[in-house]
């Protein structure tokens, strides 16, 4: 497949050491990367926390690239809890996305995780991407339930509210389902 030179592809979803059980990588590591290869921005996206944002944008911005703030938070809607990730537009959608996190683990006390509600979300989205996540994620382990008229009902939810700033993702990492999952991705992409 033929890429255009004038194209880069810019990764927004790292997961460091402050993803717990879910990331090794060190950010004088990814600074020492983003230097060698000259690469024009990345992202963070730890779950469930932004203890490395600090440290992630001092660093990263120290060699030129551009640093991206995101997180990957666990929202509950109805019975069924999973990570929706956020990208912080933002100052405000960073501030907006500490809330959340903070949120998560201060006010919530009924699962094993910290989580926060949809109408969390909905209050705390100005400044804030919303991506849909992987078979993995909240809207996947819906659609994995079978739970099609929640997942629809989810979407109706998250759309009007951040519109151009609500993305579905295609992920392909040969899942169970994953094919089924993108199919439907695409045919709420084209209802919605």
């Amino acid at each position: 497949m033929l890429q255009s030179k004038t194209k880069s592809f810019n990764q927004i979803k790292i997961h460091t050491q402050y993803s717990i059980c879910e990331g090794a990588l060190k950010i004088d590591d990814l600074k020492e990367f983003c230097k060698k290869k000259k690469i024009q921005s990345v992202g963070l996206s730890d779950t469930y926390n932004l203890s490395g944002a600090l440290e992630f944008s001092e660093n990263i911005s120290s060699v030129g690239t551009q640093p991206i703030i995101g997180s990957q938070i666990q929202f509950k809607f109805k019975n069924t809890y999973g990570l929706i990730p956020l990208i912080a537009k933002n100052y405000t959608g960073y501030k907006n996305m500490i809330d959340l996190s903070s949120k998560a683990y201060l006010e919530n006390h009924d699962g094993d995780k910290p989580y926060c509600s949809i109408d969390d979300l909905m209050k705390y989205n100005d400044g804030i991407i919303l991506l849909s996540g992987s078979i993995n994620n909240l809207i996947g382990k819906l659609f994995n339930k079978g739970l099609f008229e929640d997942l629809e009902e989810l979407v109706t939810i998250l759309n009007p509210k951040f519109k151009e700033n609500f993305y579905l993702e295609i992920q392909r990492h040969g899942d169970q389902n994953e094919k089924q999952f993108e199919d439907f991705n695409l045919s709420i992409s084209h209802k919605y």
